[in-house]
């Protein structure tokens, strides 16, 4: 559980890890740096609390010059260079490896106009009530990685407070495998309680992690988690994802389809979720799991559990998929005689920045 992953090259899960992550801080980071967006003036705060040296043995990027490398090509942009401080927060309880990758930083992109970095080399159980007091500002936006090399970080108590800062967001590292295997062990269910859960396909291990981090949500709160399962040297792990904003939640999926764009579920072919077709006239191929998802949103619907536009873009992130899987088979529906014909739109700006949400009428 302590194995040093930068002493050699990336494996292809780690690598599958950075490119998840690189697209959703490619995503993140314009929402809030550019000149229409109140974040440009009040702040942007972005901690890595497990941060590394910066590379691995091979010089391949990690998590810090990911985050760099695609931060200097938005302060190059005219639509995002006019932007208050962003404040970043590179932690690792190794010193030697802050020391590396301080030096690093400084070598390779010298003085950030704007940027502020703070280098630490502290405890993440000292550092991180620390970090959940600056999450308290409501008027800066807060991305949090927490590329854990075991599974403590996240306890229920952590988690309930993280959630507690509607502004940020965050992203997990777990070894849902070792999780599941040792679920029973008081060393472990002290973090992360799975031990009454059963699970008889292991490729299923990191859903029944993030499953229980569902379940932790107090009730009417309204909160998106959203998971990716990565095989690394046949074992399961996982990034978890929490937000309370759907447009987040939204594009971690965005990245999630980008990498598995016929489940958005894993890095890996995944033996029991079957083979994916082509279909004409589609904008992505049919899999079992979009035809369960357009399977419930039909049968939500006919119940009169979704009405709106809405509903059904909630619906849609709360499963795992896209608004434009949804508004794919919206328009199916309009064909069948499911639902009546008309434009409904599945864009948040228009559902949750104008308010225009539509009623969705069903044919008698």
């Amino acid at each position: 559980m302590t194995r040093d992953i930068h002493s050699k090259a990336f494996d292809k899960g780690t690598k599958t890890k950075l490119h998840l992550y690189r697209q959703y801080v490619e995503a993140w980071l314009p929402v809030f740096m550019t000149n229409r967006s109140e974040y440009a003036k009040k702040g942007i705060n972005i901690y890595d609390l497990f941060c590394g040296p910066g590379h691995d043995a091979t010089g391949e990027c990690g998590s810090p010059l990911i985050l760099l490398d695609t931060l200097n090509v938005y302060k190059s942009n005219p639509q995002t260079c006019h932007h208050s401080p962003v404040k970043i927060f590179f932690n690792d309880g190794a010193k030697y490896k802050v020391e590396k990758l301080e030096q690093c930083i400084c070598q390779k992109y010298g003085d950030l106009e704007n940027v502020h970095i703070n280098y630490s080399a502290r405890k993440f159980e000292d550092i991180f009530p620390e970090m959940l007091g600056n999450l308290k500002n409501r008027d800066q936006a807060n991305l949090v990685f927490l590329d854990q090399n075991g599974i403590n970080a996240l306890d229920k108590n952590n988690f309930l407070q993280l959630i507690e800062s509607h502004k940020t967001d965050w992203i997990l590292f777990v070894a849902s495998n070792f999780v599941y295997r040792f679920r029973d062990h008081p060393s472990i269910k002290q973090y992360i309680d799975i031990a009454s859960c059963e699970c008889n396909n292991k490729y299923q291990i990191h859903n029944v992690v993030a499953n229980w981090y569902k379940d932790l949500i107090p009730d009417g709160m309204e909160y998106y988690i959203s998971q990716f399962t990565i095989l690394k040297n046949n074992n399961i792990y996982g990034l978890i994802f929490g937000t309370a904003n759907p447009r987040g939640a939204a594009k971690f999926l965005t990245a999630c389809w980008n990498i598995d764009p016929v489940y958005g579920t894993a890095n890996y072919d995944i033996p029991t979720r079957g083979k994916a077709v082509q279909q004409q006239l589609t904008l992505f191929p049919s899999s079992p799991r979009l035809q369960h998802f357009k399977d419930s949103l039909r049968e939500e619907l006919q119940s009169g559990n979704l009405t709106t536009n809405k509903d059904v873009y909630l619906f849609a992130l709360n499963n795992g998929f896209l608004p434009k899987h949804a508004s794919e088979n919206l328009k199916a529906f309009k064909s069948e005689g499911l639902i009546e014909r008309g434009q409904i739109s599945l864009s948040y700006k228009k559902i949750f920045k104008e308010n225009a949400v539509e009623k969705i009428r069903l044919k008698a």
